[in-house]
């Protein structure tokens, strides 16, 4: 009985995990969103759809280039805080799909809520960060 009962409960865990969508444009804007909020760049950057490919180096360089904004946006302050998915706007547009998902967040400088949207394109079956370069 203990058996049964323990294959049942591992059966709607795992029906109930592979129910969740983590490839929708509101769920990728906040994972993209923590990982900068957490100062992981580098990761954030390969959420990210360049229209040519980037080698290691470059994406090292892009990755700066978001802590550097971070770091003057915010300084010392410290990181954006309450990040909130809003909105979200999925379009398509012939043989591809874009989306536009609106957040807010705690400035940490100012410690004002603002507001600001991303733009989203689905590459391969996946959503990701459109660069727009």
């Amino acid at each position: 009985m203990r058996k049964l009962s323990f294959l049942l409960l591992s059966a709607c865990m795992f029906l109930l995990v592979s129910c969740i969508d983590n490839n929708t444009p509101s769920a990728v804007t906040k994972q993209y969103l923590t990982l900068i909020q957490n100062g992981e760049y580098r990761k954030a950057v390969d959420m990210i759809h360049f229209n040519k490919e980037l080698t290691d180096k470059d994406k090292d360089e892009v990755a700066e280039l978001i802590k550097d904004k971070m770091d003057k946006s915010y300084g010392e302050e410290g990181k954006i805080k309450d990040i909130e998915i809003t909105g979200e706007e999925i379009k398509k547009e012939g043989d591809s799909e874009r989306a536009k998902v609106s957040y807010k967040y705690t400035d940490p400088k100012k410690g004002k809520e603002k507001k600001d949207k991303v733009s989203l394109v689905k590459v391969d079956g996946k959503w990701m960060i459109e660069s727009g370069k």
